[in-house]
């Protein structure tokens, strides 16, 4: 049996809004073995971001364990779990997040300077340029992210999610601010390089064509994980 990259076992996470307690995970479980992708979907405020979150170290659960090849995340002290996201995860979010003064190159770099195996600034910039030549932006390298449509800014930050060769990749509704074709050119990057280079992928996503290109599809419902799609009436709290 395989080591389980990423498991969770019976996290809940409550929020409290204008004096309620709302209960968003509920003994949620799940493992993703070393190289799968899996594609986590349910109603909106189902609580697919905020798995997401936990599972790369972003938001603490209230009770439960997330553990990276056996080891709880959130037992690790502070800094050594930043170290570990830094290095070990790459995250793809809906809003690109890249740094509008600096150049596309300089952005995909930016993640690495985290990386211990980049000796110096020639080795980061040489492993920036190789990512941005498998996404097809190469020859905007040197253009800001401005000057760049959606769909080129999030092959951007798919390249810097990439660039430290994480192990985990975390992506969140990567094509949701896209149109379909361009989305679709953007999910072929993430498929083929996660594929490609061994990555262990969870994405979420509210597009069932999108899930069917993962491995495994998973469905957050009433807070538990599932694995397979239950009525809406079910999920609803």
């Amino acid at each position: 049996m395989s080591n389980p990259v990423i498991q969770v076992n019976d996290v809940c996470r409550s929020y409290h809004i204008g004096g309620h307690r709302i209960e968003v995970l509920r003994n949620a479980s799940l493992s993703v073995d070393p190289g799968q992708s899996v594609a986590v979907g349910g109603l909106s405020g189902a609580g697919k971001s905020t798995l997401l979150h936990i599972l790369g170290g972003l938001s603490r659960p209230d009770s439960g364990a997330v553990c990276y090849r056996g080891n709880d995340i959130y037992a690790m002290k502070a800094g050594v779990r930043t170290r570990w996201r830094a290095t070990r995860v790459g995250f793809v979010f809906q809003s690109y997040h890249l740094l509008p003064e600096m150049d596309v190159l300089e952005n995909v770099m930016l993640a690495a300077r985290t990386r211990v195996r980049y000796r110096g600034r020639g080795e980061a910039r040489d492993r920036a340029l190789c990512l941005l030549r498998e996404v097809g932006l190469s020859d905007r390298a040197h253009h800001t992210p401005l000057e760049l449509s959606g769909g080129e800014q999030q092959r951007v930050a798919l390249a810097r999610a990439l660039v430290n060769e994480p192990e985990l990749v975390l992506a969140d509704e990567p094509t949701g601010n896209l149109d379909r074709e361009t989305g679709a050119h953007v999910m072929q990057c993430l498929m083929n390089l996660t594929r490609q280079q061994g990555h262990t992928l969870v994405m979420v996503t509210h597009d069932p064509q999108i899930a069917a290109l993962c491995d495994r599809r998973l469905y957050i419902c009433a807070g538990a994980v599932r694995d397979n799609p239950p009525s809406e009436s079910k999920c609803e709290s």
